[in-house]
């Protein structure tokens, strides 16, 4: 079991600069097969829990958004490791 303590996921989390109505990630295939995906009350960010180490890259969830409608400015992906605080990489 000491094997998957090395197999540390991270949590992305995709904040949208207007909120997204009726988008749900978790009905996009592409980012469904991703992992679970949890949204805010406001549903102006939502935050996947990758099934595995390899389920995403940052591309093919800009791909997928780009496919549902957003566009780069109107959006922003943070990866987020357990145990640590996202910096602002501004």
């Amino acid at each position: 079991m000491a094997a998957q303590s090395d197999q540390v996921l991270a949590v992305v989390r995709v904040t949208f600069l207007r909120p997204t109505g009726s988008f749900d990630p978790n009905k996009d295939s592409h980012l469904a097969a991703m992992g679970k995906w949890s949204a805010n009350s406001a549903q102006t960010a939502w935050t996947l829990q990758p099934a595995t180490k390899d389920a995403y890259t940052v591309e093919a969830i800009e791909t997928a958004l780009t496919r549902n409608g957003y566009q780069d400015p109107e959006y922003q992906i943070q990866l987020i490791m357990p145990g640590t605080w996202a910096a602002d990489e501004s």
